[in-house]
Order: structure tokens, then sequence, then C-alpha cells
């Protein structure tokens, strides 16, 4: 078998190139599982984050809408002609003699803002690479 490799130190050069190879191979395969691992760790934590805003959405979106919902109420009792004694007999705020401002939620938009800023930043860091 070793005359068919020719000398001796050409197979244990030949063997040493493999092991080397494995050597490589095993420590990007470890590398990689380490990478997979931190990504899991961050897509993990994006979407827990990403449901937790969803339900805080919801939860100030419900607000609005009760808000709303009395407000609604509060014209409609204008808008007919009822009495003062039903005006004080149907649950309302005390002030309606006014509309409320409407307050925009300009945390969404930074929040896109910020996204669109760190993908731009993630493309430039990949082209520098």
């Amino acid at each position: 078998v070793l005359s068919d490799l020719g000398s001796g130190t050409e197979y244990f050069e030949k063997e040493d190139d493999k092991q080397s190879k494995i050597r490589i191979l095993v420590e990007s395969l470890d590398l990689m599982k380490i990478e997979f691992d931190e990504m899991e760790n961050y897509w993990k934590n994006k979407f827990d984050s990403e449901r937790i805003f969803y339900e805080e959405q919801i939860k100030k979106s419900g607000k609005k809408f009760d808000e709303l919902e009395l407000q609604i109420k509060s014209f409609e009792l204008f808008s007919t002609e009822a009495d003062i004694d039903d005006i004080e007999n149907i649950d309302v705020p005390p002030i309606i003699d006014k509309l409320e401002t409407i307050d925009e939620d300009s945390d969404i938009e930074k929040e896109i803002h910020y996204q669109e800023e760190i993908e731009n930043l993630k493309t430039r860091i990949c082209h520098l690479q």
C-alpha cells in the first residue's frame, strides 16, 4: 500500500493535509453553530419585542376606541334635542363642550425610521467586509 503512495513522507503529508482540512471544517462547523445560536437568540428577542409592542398598540387602540365611543355618545346627545335631565342620567365625561385633541403617536414613525437606519448600516457593514 505504501509503495502505491510513493515514499512514506508523502503518505504522512497527505494524512496531515487531511487532518488539517478536517480540523478546519470542524472549527468552521463550530463557528456556524455559534453564529446560528446568536441569530436564533436575536430573532427570538426581536419577535418577543415585536409581540410586546403589538400588544401595547392593541391596548392603546382599545383605550382610544373607548374614548371616541364616549365622545360619539356625547355628540349624539347634543344632536338630539334631549332635555337636561336626560343628559345628567347618562354616563359621559363631564367636559363635553369641546373636542379633545387627538395625539398622534410618533413613536411608530420613529421606530420605522430607526429600523430603516439599522438596515442601511447593516448594508454598509456588509459592503465594507
